[in-house]
């Protein structure tokens, strides 16, 4: 097991994919997710780690790593395996765009915050989300292929430092945490919005 300031990697024995159930969907909807958002690339996962079963939703990394979402923690997402960043490519042949997130967390609360509407963005860009804040160095090369880099980070000190040092590395980076100021997060700004809307009457 590594560990560096909340990030947390593990090995697992197996790791299953498959579609997420009616179930998993009442109990991300408990936990401040919407899952009738989820792109094509959120799985439901298995998977043993010191001998435990887990069960959560994931998305893939491009080092063939998992970034896993366990049902027993939903605040934390944990790397399976490889450690690295997401890209969840868009339709956009121009490929002039992108937007960034730390976790996997924020990136399902974007993508239902923008279908509510609540945030009114065209979201019609590549996504990249870190994953961990040891990627940067990665995301930083990577971000030189596109002319605008729009970040929906962390209102925390971890978030603040990511984005100064992007800002200061790339004049194409725009910083979007104005538009849940008053939050720490993208995730904690939908699960306020879900309760005082009772958003799962709806549902």
């Amino acid at each position: 097991m590594k560990q560096a300031i909340g990030f947390l990697q593990y090995s697992s024995e197996y790791i299953c994919f498959s579609a997420i159930s009616e179930s998993d969907k009442e109990k991300l909807l408990e936990e401040g997710y919407l899952a009738s958002f989820f792109p094509s690339c959120v799985y439901a996962i298995d998977c043993k780690i010191f001998n435990h079963p887990h069960h959560g939703i994931g998305i893939r990394n491009i080092n063939g790593g998992v970034e896993f979402l366990n049902f027993n923690n939903m605040k934390d997402p944990i790397s399976l395996h490889k450690r690295g960043i997401s890209i969840i490519p868009s339709n956009n042949e121009s490929k002039n765009r992108c937007i960034l997130f730390l976790t996997i967390t924020d990136y399902l609360a974007y993508k239902a915050l923008v279908n509510l509407p609540v945030i009114f963005y065209d979201d019609n860009c590549d996504c990249i989300i870190l994953n961990n804040h040891k990627n940067l160095g990665y995301f930083l090369v990577e971000s030189e292929d596109y002319n605008i880099i729009d970040m929906f980070l962390p209102n925390t000190e971890t978030g603040k430092t990511l984005t100064k040092t992007i800002l200061d590395r790339n004049a194409a980076a725009r910083d979007w945490a104005y538009t849940y100021k008053d939050y720490t997060s993208l995730q904690t700004f939908l699960q306020s919005y879900i309760k005082e809307n009772k958003i799962w009457t709806q549902l």
